[in-house]
C-alpha cells in the first residue's frame, strides 16, 4: 500500500483495512498494527517521503542520488530490520 501512496497515507489505507487483515492472517488487529508500524519506516522513492523530498530539494541534492538511497535505505529495511523486528515481537509475545 505504502508504494502506491505516500507515508501519512499508510495509516489511512491501513487502519481501517486492520480487521479484514487479522482475519486474513489470524493474528490480532494489535499484532497486525504493529506489523503496520515497521512500513512506515519502509519508502522505496522519495516522493512517498514529504519531507525527505522537500529537504532535498531545498539542499540541492540531484533526484538520482535520492532515488539511490531510498532504495539501499529501504533493502536494508527488508533485509535487517523486518526480520529484527519480527523475532522481537516473538519474543514479547505479539506474534505468539
Amino acid at each position: 500500500m505504502a508504494v502506491l501512496t505516500t507515508m501519512p497515507g499508510v495509516p489511512a489505507i491501513g487502519v481501517p483495512l486492520g480487521e479484514t487483515l487479522a482475519e486474513s492472517t489470524g493474528w490480532s488487529i494489535e499484532s497486525v498494527m504493529i506489523v503496520l508500524a515497521a512500513s512506515y519506516s519502509t519508502y522505496l522513492l522519495p516522493y512517498q517521503a514529504p519531507p525527505i523530498l522537500i529537504g532535498a530539494q531545498l539542499g540541492g541534492i540531484p533526484w538520482r542520488s535520492l532515488v539511490w538511497f531510498t532504495f539501499v535505505f529501504a533493502l536494508l529495511s527488508i533485509v535487517v530490520i523486518f526480520p529484527f523486528h519480527y523475532l522481537w515481537l516473538l519474543l514479547i509475545g505479539v506474534l505468539a
